[in-house]
This record gives structure tokens, sequence and C-alpha cells, in this order.
């Protein structure tokens, strides 16, 4: 299932990586827990989105989870959701050495172009300039500012009727590396909320879906189900969220309690 160009499996640009091995495996991470940070390293995924969005994580928190990334591997790569498409919490973000950010909820080329600008330094962008922190080996990396636009990876979330409808001029912005399309987001903007698995929902991705990959920007979701995840990887998604951390342990512990039940 998964085709390698030779890449290594030392650490690369995520951004060099989602172009060069398909799919790339993933879990959700929303749990705020450095300990499982080290044990998502240890299992050997592709790559791990700590949730800022929906699950409680802060800017210390964040900052702990990813220091356990760094001090255990670097062949997970580390993709951060902020809460909102936001250019303080952008920056902050990127300012803890963040390489991929992913921004939700893009309802416009407007604000696909506004969440771009917020990534990138002056004249490119809008980005504050911060020399001295975690991005820049606090001070000791004195060529940060000059080449911090070159791993960055902008992955941007549709996942509402205004971003679909106007998802073909985000798809021209240059800089925007990736879409990840949110499915119960998505299903509930069109009056299918919590069900996700809708046959209109699945035309709606499926349409989305065809237009990302004609744009040459890798596109991504989240699909818990394995025969979901199997068959929208089959039908061209590069980027697969396979796994929920608190979904994952809560069902794992309902069933084995299921099991011993008399």
């Amino acid at each position: 299932m998964v085709k390698e160009k030779n890449l290594s499996r030392a650490y690369c640009p995520f951004k060099t990586y989602v172009n060069n091995t398909n799919p790339l495996l993933g879990i959700w991470s929303a749990l705020n827990s450095p300990e499982l940070a080290d044990i998502i390293c240890h299992i050997g995924f592709d790559w791990v989105l700590i949730d800022c969005e929906h699950g409680p994580n802060s800017p210390e928190t964040l900052m702990a989870q990813l220091n356990a990334y760094a001090s255990t591997s670097k062949l997970t790569n580390c993709i951060v959701r902020i809460s909102w498409n936001d250019p303080v919490q952008i920056k902050k973000t990127l300012d803890m050495g963040i390489e991929t950010i992913m921004i939700p909820m893009i309802s416009s080329f407007e604000e696909a172009q506004s969440a771009v600008a917020a990534c990138h330094f002056p004249p490119r962008g809008t980005r504050g300039v911060a020399g001295i922190s975690r991005a820049s080996n606090y001070g000791l990396n004195n060529k940060y500012l000059e080449t911090a636009g070159e791993n960055l990876c902008i992955i941007l979330q549709i996942e509402n009727k205004k971003g679909l409808d106007d998802l073909d001029r985000i798809l021209t912005i240059q800089e925007v590396d990736g879409i990840f399309i949110g499915p119960s987001d998505l299903a509930a903007s069109f009056g299918y909320l919590g069900n996700s698995h809708h046959k209109n929902v699945k035309e709606l991705i499926s349409g989305a879906l065809k237009k990302i990959l004609k744009s040459k920007k890798f596109a991504g979701t989240i699909m818990l189900k394995e025969t979901d995840a199997k068959y929208w990887i089959k039908e061209g998604f590069q980027l697969m969220a396979i796994a929920h951390d608190s979904f994952f342990i809560s069902s794992e512990l309902k069933q084995l309690r299921e099991k011993f039940k008399s």
C-alpha cells in the first residue's frame, strides 16, 4: 500500500516527505500528554497531529509535547492544528518551531490568503519577527529568518459549504501545500450533523478530492474506520488520520470491559 521513492526514514521536511511517500498514516492527539507523545513515537506513525482546536492544549503544554517528540524520535512528523485562523496563534505556534501547521475552518479565498500571509515574514507576509525563539534555537541559528519559509508546510482545512464553494480559488494560492477535509463539520454544514457517512457527504468529499489532486496539492482527511480509511486512500488521499488517541483508548477499554461481563 505504501510506496516510497528511495526516501530515507531519517528526518526530512514534511512537505518533502508527503510528496515522496503515499499514503502517510497518522494519529490525532488531543489528550495533552507528553507521555502519550513518547508512546506514539515508539509506535511508528508517519505523523501526529496535536489538536489545539478541540483538545485542551495551551502553548505551555504544547511545548512539553513538542520536546517529547524531539527527544524521542525524528521519524514522527508533528502537525499542530491551531484553534482558529488567527495571526497571533499562527505566529506563536511557528515561533515554537513548528514547520507544519494546520489552520481550521477556512471559508473563503480571502481567509486562506490571510492565513498564508500570517505564516510568512515580510515582505512575503505579515508574520511578526522574533529572532530569539525555539524556532531559531533561541537565537543560535542566525539564518532562521531567511530560511524559515523553506520547510514551512501550510495545510488549510476545508470543512463547510462556504469553503467548499470557494475551493477552486483557494487552490490557486501557491503557498498552500495541502488541503485537509474535515468530514464531521462538512457534514454538519450541509445538514447532516453526526452523519458524515451519508452518501451526499461522500459525494462532496469525492468532488473536493478530485479538485485538490488536480491542483497538485496533497489531500488529507480523518477516517477512524478501517474500511473508510482504506477506501479513501485508494481514491487518492495522501494524508490519512486512522486513529484518535482519546477515542482509541475509550473504545478499547469499553471492548475490554465487555469481554469480561458475565
